[in-house]
This record gives structure tokens, C-alpha cells and sequence, in this order.
């Protein structure tokens, strides 16, 4: 996967950017079996709801996919994988 922190400038990995902030969907660099999942950075103002809404993932799907029960907080710069 490739990861592009905007903020920073900085490409963390290999197969997936994030895009602008207007439209933030990941947009694939290639496609490959190995990237078999997408990473959504969390920034300031972010709710799961959203994030939920601008992937096409259901928000209980996202919960399951990176262990989080239905209490757990979101923190500015966490990873979340969905496919």
C-alpha cells in the first residue's frame, strides 16, 4: 500500500495516496493483489461516520476491521484499513 501524508509531504509506503482534503478518497497508484486493503489517515474534525460515507464502508465494518468497539475514539493521525 502506499500511504502520502499531505500534512507533511511525506510518502510513507507504496500503493496508496491520499488525496486532497476536498476529496479525500485514496486513490490507488496500481492495482496489485497484495494491496488487498486501504488505509484513511484520520485528521482533525474526522467522525467514523464520514470516513464511513467518503469510503462506502459501513461504519460497523470499519469498527470490525480495526478493533474498535462501539465506544472506541478516533485519534488525529490514526490509520484505519478498510477494503
Amino acid at each position: 500500500m502506499t500511504v502520502f501524508d499531505h500534512e507533511t509531504g511525506t510518502l510513507l509506503a507504496t500503493s496508496l495516496v491520499l488525496t486532497p482534503e476536498n476529496n479525500r478518497r485514496p486513490v490507488p497508484l496500481a492495482s496489485s493483489s497484495a494491496a488487498s486493503h486501504k488505509v484513511w489517515k484520520v485528521r482533525s474534525g474526522d467522525t467514523l461516520y464520514g470516513i464511513s460515507k467518503r469510503t462506502g464502508v459501513p461504519v460497523n465494518s470499519l469498527r470490525k476491521m480495526n478493533g474498535m468497539g462501539s465506544r472506541s475514539a478516533l485519534r488525529v493521525g490514526q490509520r484505519l484499513r478498510y477494503h
